[in-house]
């Protein structure tokens, strides 16, 4: 019998962040199988959520870009879009419209968007549209547009009453909780024509909060089954709150595939990533045959701001030394293939695909990955850190890695699969 206690079993974090410098692109990326952008079609929102990173974490440069995005910001992303499309072939493209709120755009405005962005690059990739939204703000008219346009549907809402409306008020200080829920009712009702379709959720999590409760509660109440869940932006330099602590959100993340266990027909990002790592490997076959100094990549999120401005994903706003540290980009004067071979991008690639020093030993590295990369940061070492959240984690692959020993799979190949 295999022994695993090293890998069920969660080792306290003992890590503090020490100077290292980051090492320097060798090769440039050439084709890339999937990009997910994100456009800021509202920066400015309707709601004031307590937790919000974007608007209440000490980075207001939102507030020197226009509130909404303009028309040549929007005639310009189709072409920007497509040149980089056809340089870097890339083969799987998702537009998410992101705020702010992206209600608040006109929905004239975003109808010719999503005509334009259709026309221009469904023949020439696997295009998916998508919309983040706070659900305020969704009346008949937006709802028709989003069905004309198959743009997916995703609501921000953090279970029920009692826990949406603590953290997620408008400028009054009023929960929004009535307004969201009913509005996912209408939407559910309005693209019932539409079969096997269905919104989805995205939840930030809540040491206070029960997360089995919040999965029910979106299944039950609203038939939500493609649910994600967010951990709070935490960093080596933004730490937890009192009373916080990483174990407590691995203790959350396995009480959410405890939930996906009970009932399959939930998707649940998290359990999804971690069952797929035991399964067998899918092969991936290359256009052609790269040469030494160029690279195939699965890219991170790019972000086009209201004003055409390029940045990285939101999420890394918890490293805004390394986000300030970077070259200005700009729809109207750089090409995609330059910025997702800037140096920032190749860092930020690197951080994703290396493993951070301190995490060579651990037994669950291959499944982990070091965690994100806005929960490894620090000024110091930038990326080469074992995320905030690495007790929590070990804790939430170990149950993980329980239930398929439980359940039959064969101890010697999660041996193998995680490189013991």
């Amino acid at each position: 019998m295999v022994q695993l206690q090293s890998v069920v079993q969660a080792r306290p974090l003992a890590f503090r962040p020490q100077p290292t410098k980051p090492a320097a692109p060798a090769r440039r990326i050439v084709e890339v199988e999937s990009l997910q952008v994100i456009i800021k079609t509202a920066e400015r929102c309707n709601l004031a959520c307590q937790y919000c990173y974007y608007f209440f974490m000490g980075d207001d440069s939102f507030a020197a870009r226009q509130p909404i995005i303009g028309p040549e910001v929007c005639e310009r992303i189709p072409a920007f879009l497509l040149q980089g499309v056809e340089q870097l072939k890339i083969r799987d493209l998702s537009i998410a419209f992101h705020g702010g709120e992206p209600t608040l755009q006109r929905l004239r405005d975003f109808d010719r968007l999503c005509t334009a962005l259709r026309a221009a690059l469904a023949h020439k990739t696997r295009l998916n549209l998508g919309m983040q939204t706070n659900g305020i703000h969704l009346p008949d008219e937006w709802l028709a547009c989003l069905d004309k346009h198959g743009v997916e549907l995703s609501f921000s809402i953090d279970g029920p009453a009692e826990y949406h409306d603590r953290y997620r008020t408008d400028r009054k200080g009023r929960g929004s909780y009535q307004r969201v829920a009913a509005n996912i009712v209408r939407a559910n009702a309005f693209f019932r024509h539409r079969s096997g379709w269905t919104v989805g959720s995205i939840s930030v999590m809540n040491h206070r909060f029960d997360a089995r409760r919040i999965c029910h509660h979106l299944r039950d109440t609203f038939g939500i089954r493609k649910q994600s869940y967010l951990l709070p932006i935490r960093s080596w330099e933004q730490p937890f709150e009192e009373g916080e602590s990483a174990l407590a959100y691995g203790e959350q993340l396995a009480a959410l595939f405890d939930a996906f266990v009970a009932d399959q027909s939930l998707q649940i990002y998290w359990a999804l990533e971690a069952l797929a790592f035991f399964k067998e490997k899918r092969v991936v076959t290359q256009a052609r045959q790269l040469a030494p100094d160029e690279a195939y990549a699965v890219c991170k999120a790019l972000v086009v701001q209201s004003n055409g401005e390029l940045t990285v994903d939101d999420a890394l706003i918890s490293a805004r030394d390394w986000r300030n540290d970077s070259q200005p980009r700009s729809i109207f004067f750089d090409a995609l293939a330059d910025v997702v071979n800037s140096r920032q991008s190749w860092q930020l690639l690197e951080a994703s695909n290396r493993l951070p020093d301190a995490c060579q030993s651990c037994s669950v590295r291959k499944l982990c990955r070091g965690g994100r990369p806005e929960h490894r940061y620090s000024a110091q070492r930038g990326f080469n850190n074992p995320s905030v959240y690495c007790e929590g984690l070990q804790r939430y692959y170990g149950h993980v890695i329980q239930f398929l020993i439980r359940n039959g799979y064969p101890e010697q190949k999660i041996v193998e699969k995680l490189g013991q």
